[in-house]
């Protein structure tokens, strides 16, 4: 009796797992969500989005922020920073910073690599300072569905 139990648990398992992996097969390549809650909480329409020149193009973060994140350039990087607190960085090329995919530019493929900082002192003031670096996603995510962007 212990094994058929055993055996019904198990079967009723596999079909649950089974079940799970559906979903994300049948999902939809062209659209904008990607199954990761934190990406897909912050990707809005095209118009809640402002737009920050880059030397690699336009990147889209969202307008919330507007007034608040600051962007910098400087050769083959972009700073985002509120106030004296330094967000992340997003590298064009190089070395620096961890590699999250390729650019593919009219001018050839540059990797896209980026940094985050520590925020933890500062963001014990103000917790949106989270919010502001998680929404580097939100720029990884409009690059990926504009087709610039291979994540390796």
């Amino acid at each position: 009796m212990k094994k058929l139990l055993c055996v019904i648990l198990c079967v009723v398992f596999v079909l649950a797992l089974s079940a799970c992996g559906q979903k994300a097969a049948d999902a939809d390549p062209t659209s904008a969500t990607t199954g990761n809650a934190i990406i897909d909480s912050n990707i809005v329409d095209i118009d809640d989005m402002m737009a920050v020149s880059s030397e690699v193009g336009t990147l889209y973060y969202p307008e919330k922020w507007n007034g608040t994140v600051t962007f910098t350039s400087d050769a083959g990087q972009l700073n985002a920073s509120c106030e004296d607190v330094l967000l992340f960085t997003l590298y064009f090329g190089g070395e620096s910073g961890e590699e999250f995919g390729t650019l593919h530019l009219s001018d050839g493929d540059k990797a896209l690599r980026y940094e985050m900082y520590d925020i933890s002192a500062a963001a014990a003031e103000d917790e949106d300072l989270y919010a502001m670096q998680e929404d580097i996603n939100v720029i990884f995510q409009y690059l990926i569905k504009e087709g610039k962007l291979t994540v390796n």
